[in-house]
Parts: structure tokens; C-alpha cells; sequence
């Protein structure tokens, strides 16, 4: 994550695991902090941060928008006022302030060196704190409200699990414990139908939730507290109410099913809610490894300020095949065009499937980054597909053939498949 201009403070990290972290502290209302350098194997105790620039879209006044000055070893500094904002707070809510490691401060931003072997370790950095700090920004109206909801939810979710402790159980008990613990009525609507205008103060507009660099951070197996202002929830009681929501709106397969609630459920929490899912395949299954199409697919909602971003934000995700592990190295002396590239020829040469050309899209849709033809451009956000979602490489296996038993799939022949590679690595010399 970048940061604004700012003057040099860093001096060289000296181990090749180092990495900084920063004490906070204050004089008065001047906000300070002090660097530090530690080797990470030695296990430092520390939290990391985890936030974005604004918490709110700038298009809608960028709410901790701008710039703030504090002092960081002495010498003044701009920092975003979010990320001011929440030195602000935790400056007066914890005393003392553990240490902390924060990308935008413990990172010199400009040098791309440096930049490119810090983001390549932040995975192992978010693993290793002692707990992940996330930031939301300020409360604002209904923030508080909902987060008082949530820690009922908690509660509630807690009886309900304790009542019913097998999935089978829950199936058949839920709408029933629903309506006596009263969060819905006798026709399966929410009693407390603003509970999703609450929501919306904690998910809707908070950027956070929409951030393509925060669902490693999400999903990291590290404690976590979130912050919202002077308000707190954990990951446990975010989990508990969203698992609450959805049963109030039948997701998954347990499905009640009441349409005009889901429309009322905000893009940011559907974000929450996906994450978790993908937290959930990723520690309840020890075999479950994701493919990297797969996380660029569906981590293609969320944003980010630069473009390179889209490609090396997941890549903590995934386990690069070792004989193509250059192809995908952490590095922001490319330009994004060369990463889309590098990351097209990756799963070409490793996967043995066309699925990624499925993320490829017509020039007339908006991309923003010039890339070949065959290039799947993933600054762009759009979800639409130009091919079926499951696209494999079959030998022996007659062109274009769907599978009576995956009707999405389509099958390419051994020609075929050599055809586009022979056109693709063409190019690529």
C-alpha cells in the first residue's frame, strides 16, 4: 500500500528477514512514533494493522480523507488522515500501546527494493503478530448500534450452537429458535427491520470490506479485534452474526428464504460474508488449496490504488509452482501491463487449463491496462465471463464437447490447447 510523499526516515534494513515496526505515542494532541528494526524469525511480539487510506468512497467525501502530519523518529511526516485517525484513537484508548507494524510506516515506500521483499513477506508478517488490529474508521451514525446488534448476535448464535450442536440439528431447529429468541416473526420477516440500516453503518461504505489487500489479512489464522471508532467486536462475534444473517436470509443450504431482506443486505457485508467462506475452505479443509485463477476470480470485486496490487495481494494465497515461481515474484519495478502478462504466462505454462482466458474480457468493456489480447486484465472489477468457468485442458477429449454431468464446462481437444499455447508463447518470445 502506498502513502503519500513523505520525507526519508528509513535507514537500511540490515537482516534479511528484518523488518520494522513502530511505536506510537503522544505529546499533547502531536502524534508520534518511533521505528525500530527486528528479525522476524527471532518472533517479536507485535500487532499489525491491518486498514485502508479512507474509510469511505472518495466519490462520497472520502471520509478520513486527505492528509495529516505526525512525527515519526522525530521528523514530520504525512500520513492519511485514517491512518491518523486511528493513532488518534489508539493512543487514548490503550495504555500502553504495544508495538505495531503498519505497511504505510514500517515500509520506506520509495524504494521498490525494499517494497517489493517486504510485501513478498507480509503473509508470513500478518501470521506471525500476536493479533491483527483492523481499522474502520470512525464510528458514525448506526456504527454503534450495530455493533451492539452484532455482540447480541454473538450471544445468541453461542445458545443456538450449544442447543443444536450438529449441522442436521440446526437444519430442522433454526426457524423456530429464530422466532423464539425474537429475531424474526411468525412469517419469517426481521422484527427489527432497520437491523440491516445498522449494518449498513459498519459494512456498506467502509472500505475496508472492499479492499483486495485485506482478505489476506481476513483470513489470516491470527486473533483479531476490530475497531470501528472507540467501538471493538471480535472475529468470533463478526462470525456469529453473520452466520445469524444468514439464516434470517437463507444462505447456504439451509435456505428460509425471505427476498426482500437479502435485497436489503449491503454489497460490504455479501464481501464479509464471502471472505469468511473462503476462510472457512481454507483452515476447515487440509487438502483445500486454491488455485491462482481461482483467488484472482474471486477477489475480482474488490479494489485496489495500484493496479499491480489485483495480482500480488493474493499470491500469499497460493503456492507457486516452483519451476515458474519467477513469473510471479513481488516486484514494482514491473509495470501492471508486465504483471497481467507474467501472471497469464504462469497459468498457461503451470495449470494445463484455459480456465483464466474466462477472465478475459472484450476490449469495449472498460479494461484499464493495456494487455495482450489474451490477457485477462484484473484492475477491472466487472464479474461478467466471456467463457464457461470450469475451461479444462482433456487429452484425447473432442473439441468443445460438454459434459453431459458439468453443463458449464467445456472441454478442449490436445490440438486445441496446443494451438493457444503455441499462439501465446509466440508471442512471449
Amino acid at each position: 500500500m502506498e502513502i503519500p510523499r513523505q520525507i526519508s526516515v528509513y535507514q537500511p534494513l540490515t537482516e534479511r528477514d528484518g523488518i520494522r515496526l513502530i511505536h506510537f505515542f503522544r505529546f499533547g494532541t502531536q502524534l508520534h512514533g518511533r521505528l525500530e528494526e527486528v528479525v522476524l524469525s527471532k518472533k517479536p511480539i507485535y500487532h499489525a494493522l491491518s486498514y485502508v487510506w479512507h474509510w469511505r468512497p472518495q466519490a462520497e467525501g472520502g471520509g478520513g480523507g486527505g492528509t495529516k502530519t505526525i512525527y515519526l523518529n522525530g521528523r514530520e511526516v504525512e500520513v492519511t488522515a485514517n491512518l491518523a485517525g486511528f493513532i488518534d484513537t489508539i493512543t487514548q484508548i490503550w495504555t500502553p500501546v504495544p508495538a505495531f507494524w503498519v505497511d504505510a510506516m514500517c515500509i520506506n515506500q520509495k524504494d521498490n527494493a525494499e517494497k517489493s521483499s517486504q510485501v513478498r513477506m507480509m503473509g508470513e508478517i500478518y501470521q506471525r503478530a500476536t493479533r491483527i488490529i483492523t481499522w474502520l474508521g470512525k464510528h458514525d451514525e448506526g456504527s454503534r448500534t450495530c455493533i451492539k446488534k452484532m455482540w447480541k448476535w454473538h450471544a445468541l448464535a453461542l445458545q443456538f450452537k450449544a442447543r443444536y450442536p450438529s449441522w442436521d440439528l440446526m437444519k430442522d431447529a433454526y426457524p423456530e429458535w429464530l422466532r423464539e429468541v425474537g429475531v424474526i416473526d411468525g412469517d419469517g420477516c426481521l422484527v427489527d427491520r432497520d437491523i440491516w440500516l445498522y449494518f449498513a453503518a459498519v459494512f456498506k461504505d467502509r472500505q475496508w470490506w472492499h479492499r483486495v489487500w485485506t482478505v489476506q489479512e481476513f483470513i489470516a489464522d491470527v486473533d483479531k479485534l476490530f475497531l470501528c471508532g472507540d467501538s471493538s467486536f471480535t472475529h468470533h462475534c463478526l462470525y456469529d452474526a453473520l452466520f445469524i444473517a444468514k439464516l434470517v436470509m437463507g444462505f447456504g443450504e439451509l435456505g428460509m428464504g425471505n427476498p426482500e431482506d437479502e435485497r436489503l443486505l449491503t454489497d460490504g457485508t455479501r464481501l464479509a460474508m464471502a471472505a469468511e467462506n473462503l476462510r472457512n475452505e481454507f483452515y476447515g479443509d487440509p487438502h483445500f488449496r486454491l488455485i491462482l485463477y481461482e483467488v484472482l476470480d474471486r477477489c475480482r470485486p474488490r479494489s485496489s490504488t495500484d493496479p499491480r496490487d489485483k495480482v500480488f495481494a493474493v499470491l500469499g494465497l497460493v503456492k507457486p509452482i516452483l519451476r515458474a515461481q519467477a513469473l510471479l515474484s513481488i516486484d514494482y519495478n514491473l509495470s501492471a501491463s508486465e504483471v497481467f502478462t507474467n501472471t497469464a504466462e504462469y497459468m498457461l505454462t503451470t495449470s494445463g487449463r484455459l480456465t483464466w482466458l474466462g477472465g478475459v474480457f472484450p476490449p469495449s468493456s472498460g479494461t484499464n491496462t493495456p494487455c495482450p489480447s489474451w490477457a485477462p486484465d484484473w484492475s477491472n472489477t466487472e464479474t461478467i465471463m466471456t467463457l464457461p468457468c470450469n475451461v479444462k485442458y482433456i487429452p484425447g477429449v473432442t473439441p468443445n464437447r460438454v459434459s453431459k454431468h458439468t453443463p458449464s464446462s467445456v472441454f478442449f481437444s490436445t490440438h486445441l490447447f496446443l494451438l493457444a499455447q503455441k499462439t501465446i508463447s509466440s508471442y512471449l518470445a
